[in-house]
């Protein structure tokens, strides 16, 4: 049978934490929950933990509202949701049959009957209506019967309900101690045999009691939702690593690939079931974690003075009931919020990161749902979680049919089919991206697989990582096998589709899901080697259109728009017409042609293993829907690439890389993945817009040949002119495209002008709601700490405004005063400050950039990186050339302004390594690199004790006997930047010294004295060797095949190692520890300072990283000429006279929030009341000068004893007189000693 609850709970706000507690308490959850007069708005969130809820809140005027709250795994669907009139009605399924359940509330007006039947429809008879109607009649214990009870008895009659009431009062008028019925229960009477209801035994803070009930006959056991996770971090590694290393030899390499991959499947998956727990496939939350034993005796309280109150109605009675319930409701708000402080004083302590942000996204009314309801589509309905699978997946797999594509678009497609059959055949052609997988590249690619949810075999990139070195290679031996037989085994193409609803959608329909796919780790691992080829060969070859943006390193999605906004700008300078359409493919992904894109590799070149095991990888996939623990029949998918592939990306990128090679070169284009965008720019708009259209006409053909659709509906034209009235008339597929005013273009909204006051106040809207959230996290006393609240400022405000800013940083400068108030309210969130605390003080206290010089750094650091772009045919390094319309033009481009700031800055014309470089060997044939850390694992484990010039020793004679020890080290001087390297072989009495050139980076240097070292062995031929160097991140760069500042001497050195491998000269490398004694770690130090004071022997080109550091250093040094001549914050400037460094963690919130405020002058003592004209003088109580923070802290005598105390704290900690400046100058120990003196003179609640 089915539980009900219904209740009038006169506000959730206020007692709906009592109902979350009464559902915890219970044994038996209700299956439904139904309430009236929630008093709940659209922007106030009340979630009950295991259900899904669904609301129906009162649009104009207070109170009312009603809300149906549905338990998880429950199977329903919603029917209606009223406008005019307040209810819900939902459908309900059991075993065979369904219920409609209305929830209904009557404020006080007339019923129709006549509305009321067309709420309840009776098409199987089987209907349940609750509520509160405000209906009296004697039929339901009323003692007369009123019109509102005349419409429900009529309504009774006509439909055949039948009320379950038994003529108790479910509301009490505590001013009369009268009972009255009001809340009513209907059934159909074939429900009404068998059924239960009864009233609680309290009203929860309400005036009306809780209903429950049981109707309808039995129903199927929910199913369980979940399955349960592997918990890896309870994981015992080494178990798992002996066992599959015990067990890999039972793998016969004389297997097919398809019989590896399985013995190898089920090797892994037993060790892991018997080392690695799994999570419960349920877990319960409690839904008043926080609820105390004083809520528990309030609530017992106030429910005694109701049991008084009805036995004895007296006037004092009614008050004492009135002050309990009172009581009882501040009881309970105040464990609640003494909860959420609790909670947010861990916040940056103990609190983990996951569990911040899973708060802070739950805050934002951001949830990701897992529950399915009754699907419906078309007149079929989808109960069972099997149909529900059923249902969802054919809705996947018809978005990706052939029938989507019409008779004319079908025989273009065989035209082009018919004219490339050759590509088709299986390619036996080999060349050197054939050439077998090394552990080298499986490695590489098991480092950069982060961690995401495994296919169906549960295998996950974790368990990989933790394999030994005999079963890595195994698995490398089965990846080899594919490779050559190029046919994958059929596990790696069947993918597990996870339905997820889209936000704001209706959860009844298929249609509104988005399919996220989980497909096997072990056939990712093998993606990712043949997509780091793939990525290799087209940027080596320069294959790849230059308009193309998407997944290409060193290209975002700035470069566009940097490009349309510079072209925008001439057109303004020139009085012209700039005309621009943004495309939009339809199911760009799902309908990509899957023998159109074997065409395209073809054609650029890519042939043998590859392109086999591409068609391989293409076609023949399964899908399969799991909703909880069921899965739908398998479906074979007839086009586009595997959604959540790691290849897929760069396939669409080949498949649409020639959209606009038809297109001539005085268009401006576009592409980033499948957002396209082209433009033009003239005088004559007419001409301007008939070359727009013949391009237009150009990419329908495209689309045609190659099995694309465009949106129309999607797909926007703009006119950017200061002039009005510009109307457009473009058609795409005879349909016409809409002229809009305003788009949202790769995340920045552009409008005609180019003014960007929609992009700014878009921005500040968004930022706003982070803004209300980090004031939740934050109170005068309490909350997370400063540090915490600024990392969430920097993720969520910052991440946001500096996203595009180096193009709208052109807005006028009363926009650009939004950003900053954003930042300043944040800033003064953090710190707790007052609000007439200046903003440069803010800005120094916190260590936080002023948005001028921010924007001002991102923009050069964007100029670097487009400078590392050098032999690369780039589209943003043609836009910031120097041109007329940027030295005649009175609106300037941020593209000219990029040029003009790196000037001033001094790093134009510097020569700089070029940033996303490819070797000239490919990458495969590297040889892994043999890096021993035994020595850094021996010193955390030794917490740095020992004598290390013998353990080095030690190591060094019975692991690497054989080779010979080469030291090498990089040293730069803080100070000057000079910098230089040196290595030495102290067994030959062997070293070198070079001095480089300045600016240059520790890294860099450490990496250059392994790399010279290398060259030194290349022509010396000494034997075998092994590089100590004591830089682990070094170290940890060779080994993992990654640098993001230097990856040019990293291929230097992998260069190296390959020629001294053809002169069968083996290198290993090992860490050594710095400064511990070590004899030859010391002499490579000292050689490396020695060759500082040299003058510069090899001119080395500064990359990516090192300009940025000289960048940061210059914006310092500008920040600190700013706060130096700033007029404002001169009482911060008095005690912290750097910039840069910010405020040190203090551990508690409210010590850091008085230090801090100390720190600004800004307090509440009568200085500061007295400039916001809150006090009439600013003067002390003492009559000898303002009442400020330096006065009170080091003048005032009313607080001299208490000074005394302090003085001598400050002495006995820093040994020197007491001075302001050495007071709140950071020293983190003297805080105590503040509070101390302000707590024992009273001013701690003022300040």
């Amino acid at each position: 049978m089915v539980l009900i609850l219904q209740w009038n709970a006169r506000s959730l706000l206020a007692n709906g934490q009592e109902l979350k507690k009464c559902i915890d308490d219970l044994d038996q959850k209700p299956d439904i929950i139904c309430i009236q007069e929630t008093w709940l708005r659209p922007n106030l969130d009340f979630r009950i933990s295991q259900y899904t809820g669904i609301r129906c809140d009162r649009a104009e005027g207070g109170g009312g509202g009603c809300a149906t709250f549905i338990k998880n795994n429950f199977n329903y669907r919603v029917i209606k949701i009223g406008t005019q009139e307040e209810f819900i009605g939902i459908e309900i399924y059991i075993g065979l049959g369904r219920i409609y359940v209305v929830n209904y509330y009557n404020p006080c007006k007339k019923l129709d009957l006549s509305l009321l039947k067309s709420i309840i429809h009776l098409d199987n008879g089987h209907v349940i209506v609750c509520g509160d109607f405000n209906a009296h009649s004697t039929l339901w214990g009323g003692k007369v019967t009123d019109v509102n009870g005349e419409v429900l008895e009529d309504l009774m009659d006509e439909l055949h309900l039948v009320c379950l009431n038994d003529g108790r009062g479910t509301r009490i008028d505590v001013r009369t101690g009268n009972m009255s019925a009001l809340d009513l229960t209907f059934v159909s009477n074939v429900l009404a045999g068998g059924s239960e209801w009864n009233i609680h035994n309290s009203t929860m803070g309400s005036d009306h009691y809780p209903v429950f009930y049981r109707v309808g006959g039995d129903r199927e056991p929910p199913s369980n939702g979940k399955e349960g996770r592997w918990l890896f971090h309870k994981a015992k590694w080494d178990e798992f690593t002996f066992m599959c290393e015990e067990e890999c030899s039972n793998i016969s390499m004389e297997s097919t690939a398809e019989e590896m991959e399985k013995k190898i499947r089920n090797l892994i998956i037993s060790a892991a079931q018997k080392t690695i727990p799994r999570s419960k496939a349920t877990m319960t939350r409690k839904n008043v974690p926080w609820w105390t034993e004083d809520c528990k005796i309030a609530v017992k309280n106030r429910n005694k003075g109701l049991k008084l109150l009805k036995r004895t109605h007296t006037y004092e009675n009614l008050l004492n009931y009135k002050r309990l319930c009172a009581q009882a409701r501040r009881t309970i708000k105040k464990e609640k919020r003494e909860y959420w402080r609790a909670f947010c004083d861990k916040i940056g302590r103990t609190t983990p990161v996951n569990t911040v942000w899973g708060m802070i996204r739950k805050m934002k009314g951001i949830r990701r749902e897992l529950q399915y309801p009754v699907l419906k589509m078309g007149d079929d309905l989808a109960i069972s979680d099997m149909g529900k699978a059923e249902m969802l997946a054919k809705t996947f797999v018809r978005s990706q049919s052939n029938e989507n594509l019409s008779g004319y678009r079908k025989g273009r497609r065989d035209e082009i089919r018919k004219r490339h059959y050759k590509e088709f055949d299986d390619n036996t052609y080999l060349t050197t991206m054939d050439a077998p997988f090394t552990c080298f590249e499986l490695d590489l690619a098991l480092h950069k697989s982060k961690i995401t949810s495994p296919g169906r075999d549960g295998i996950s990139y974790v368990m990989l990582k933790h394999l030994g070195r005999k079963m890595k290679l195994k698995l490398l031996d089965m990846y080899n096998r594919v490779w050559c037989e190029g046919k994958l085994p059929t596990n790696w193409k069947e993918a597990v589709v996870i339905p997820i609803l889209k936000p704001g959608k209706d959860p009844s329909s298929p249609e509104n899901y988005r399919p996220i796919a989980l497909t096997s780790h072990v056939g990712k691992v093998m993606e990712r080697m043949i997509n780091e080829r793939l990525q290799y060969y087209l940027e080596s070859k320069n294959l790849l259109s230059p308009y193309q943006n998407g997944f290409r390193k060193g290209r975002g999605t700035m470069d566009p728009v940097i490009c349309l906004e510079a072209d925008i700008r001439k057109a303004q300078v020139n009085k012209e017409y700039l005309v621009a359409v943004f495309f939009d493919i339809e199911k760009a992904y799902d309908m990509v042609w899957k023998e159109g894109l074997l065409i395209k590799l073809g054609t650029l070149g890519l042939n043998g293993r590859i392109y086999n095991w591409i068609k391989g990888f293409l076609f023949d996939r399964y899908v399969q829907v799991r909703i909880g623990k069921s899965f739908s029949t398998r479906y074979v998918v007839d086009n586009g690439t595997p959604q959540g592939s790691v290849i897929s990306p760069v396939l669409f990128s080949i498949m649409i890389n020639d959209i606009f090679n038809s297109i001539g070169c005085e268009f401006g284009k576009a592409l980033f993945a499948d957002d396209g965008a082209l433009w033009k720019r003239g005088r004559n708009i007419h001409y301007v817009e008939r070359k727009i259209q013949d391009a237009i006409t150009e990419v329908e053909n495209w689309s045609y040949d190659w099995g694309f659709k465009f949106s129309v509906t999607k797909t926007k034209c703009m006119v950017f002119t200061r002039k009005r009235g510009t109307v457009l008339n473009l058609r795409l597929y005879g349909e016409a495209i809409e002229q809009v005013h305003s788009f949202r273009y790769l995340g920045v909204i552009l409008d005609t002008k180019l003014k960007w006051r929609e992009n700014i106040d878009s921005i500040v809207g968004r930022c706003k709601k982070v803004i209300n959230i980090m004031r939740c996290l934050k109170g005068t006393g309490w909350g997370a700490s400063a540090q915490a609240l600024k990392q969430i400022y920097i993720t969520m405000i910052r991440s946001v405004t500096d996203y595009g800013i180096i193009v709208y940083n052109t807005a006028c400068k009363t926009l650009l005063h939004k950003i900053e108030v954003i930042q300043n309210q944040a800033l003064k969130i953090c710190t707790g400050a007052m609000r007439s605390t200046p903003a440069v003080s803010l800005q120094v206290e916190m260590g936080e950039l002023p948005l001028k010089l921010r924007i001002k750094q991102l923009m050069l650091n964007y100029w670097v990186k487009i400078q590392g772009c050098v032999g690369v045919e780039n589209m943003v390094r043609r836009a910031i050339e120097p041109c007329w319309e940027s030295d005649n033009g009175t609106n300037e481009s941020a593209a000219w302004k990029l040029a003009r700031l790196a000037r001033k800055a001094n790093i134009h014309g510097k020569t700089l390594v070029k940033t996303f470089l490819y070797p000239t060997t490919p990458f495969w044939i590297f040889p892994t690199a043999q890096v021993d850390l035994y020595l850094h694992r021996t010193m955390e484990d030794r917490k740095g004790k020992g004598n290390w010039d013998d353990i080095t020793a030690d190591r060094l004679d019975t692991v690497h006997a054989s080779f010979i020890p080469i030291y090498t080290d990089g040293s730069k001087d803080p100070e000057t930047m000079r910098t230089g390297f040196s290595f030495c072989i102290p067994t030959l009495d062997k070293s070198v010294g070079v001095k480089t050139s300045k600016d240059l980076s520790v890294f860099a240097v450490e990496m250059l004295a392994i790399s010279y070292s290398l060259h030194w062995l290349e022509q010396n031929r000494i034997g075998d060797g092994i590089i100590c160097s004591d830089s682990l991140s070094a170290l940890i760069s060779l080994k993992s095949y990654y640098s993001e500042s230097r990856s040019d001497i990293l291929y230097e050195i992998y260069e190296s190692l390959i020629r001294l491998a053809n002169l069968k000269i083996n290198i290993r490398f090992m860490w050594v520890p710095a400064h511990r004694g070590v004899e030859g770690n010391e002499m490579a130090d000292f050689l490396a300072k020695r060759a500082l004071k040299r003058g510069i022997e090899i001119e080395i080109p500064l990359g990516r990283t090192e300009f940025r550091a000289i960048i940061r250093r210059r914006i310092m040094e500008e920040w600190q000429t700013q706060w130096e001549r700033e007029r404002k914050g001169r009482h911060l400037f008095s005690i912290q006279d750097k910039v840069g460094r910010g405020m040190n963690v203090r551990v508690n919130t409210r010590d850091s929030c008085i230090i801090s405020r100390l720190r600004m002058g800004h307090t509440g003592l009568n200085n500061t009341l007295h400039l916001i004209g809150k006090h009439p003088t600013g003067l002390c109580e003492c009559g000898k000068g303002e009442e400020s923070v330096e006065h009170v802290l080091c003048q005032c005598e009313l607080y001299r004893e208490e000074r005394r105390q302090l003085e001598s704290r400050v002495r006995m900690i820093e040994g020197e007189q007491m001075t302001l400046k050495k007071l709140l100058g950071g020293e983190e120990n003297l805080n105590g000693a503040i509070i101390g003196f302000l707590k024992r003179t009273r001013l701690l609640r003022r300040i």
